[in-house]
């Protein structure tokens, strides 16, 4: 509610007429071999920002023509530190920036975005996602998620449901307990390890579960007796 309302005093305090605030945003930090992807995932961040009419956007090809590479480059570095991010932009003239990290898996992107306001050096709104690989999936995902980043909301927690086919076994989640089949937790979206067990029930290795924003995730785990 506090991000919330943070957003829309910016919007109010400003006068009729006025400059919209200026927002940065940098290419994603990620490896080398995904620098193209991250800076694509800006792009497609950086366009729907404009769309939306509340602030005048630098995505980072303007970044790097207004203000260099080197400081184009000191933002992306910063990746989700918001202080970072803050000292680097205000020295940009900026209000807001935007910022994060991109990794990838062998069947997915993982990204993390953070929205930051430069005046307090806070975060404002964040999001992660997890995406299978494909560019134009990604850059979609990105853009579908930024409205929500810029009106300063924080991601939804996601519902993860466990079920198994025998009732009562326990659950572990990220190496934590949470409780005996059939479960409900609630977690951050993305991956989130699980492990589900019975004495007297064959040991079931970890598995991983992807977690999405506001929706339920169902997990059905079999277990088989021991002989």
């Amino acid at each position: 509610m506090r991000s919330l309302l943070a957003a829309a005093a910016l919007a109010a305090a400003l006068p009729a007429g006025a400059a919209a605030p200026r927002l940065l945003v940098a290419s994603l930090k990620a490896p080398p071999r995904l620098t193209f992807t991250g800076k694509s995932a800006a792009d497609a961040i950086a366009r729907e920002a404009g769309q939306a009419g509340t602030f005048e956007v630098a995505g980072p090809e303007e970044l790097e023509r207004r203000h260099g590479r080197a400081a184009a480059q000191r933002l992306t570095d910063c990746a989700g530190d918001a202080r970072c991010l803050a000292h680097v932009a205000r020295s940009l003239g900026a209000d807001r920036v935007v910022a994060g990290w991109l990794a990838q898996t062998e069947t997915a992107y993982l990204v993390g975005v953070v929205l930051v306001d430069v005046r307090t050096g806070e975060a404002v709104a964040s999001f992660t996602r997890e995406v299978p690989i494909a560019s134009r999936k990604l850059q979609a995902e990105l853009a579908a998620a930024t409205p929500a980043l810029l009106r300063g909301e924080m991601d939804l927690p996601g519902t993860l449901a466990v079920l198994s086919n025998v009732d009562g076994a326990e659950v572990s989640v990220n190496d934590q307990p949470v409780g005996r089949t059939p479960v409900n937790v609630r977690l951050k979206p993305g991956r989130h390890q699980v492990q589900v067990s019975k004495a007297g029930y064959m040991r079931q290795e970890p598995h991983w579960v992807v977690v999405s924003a506001g929706e339920t995730t169902v997990d059905e785990v079999r277990l088989f007796r021991r002989r």
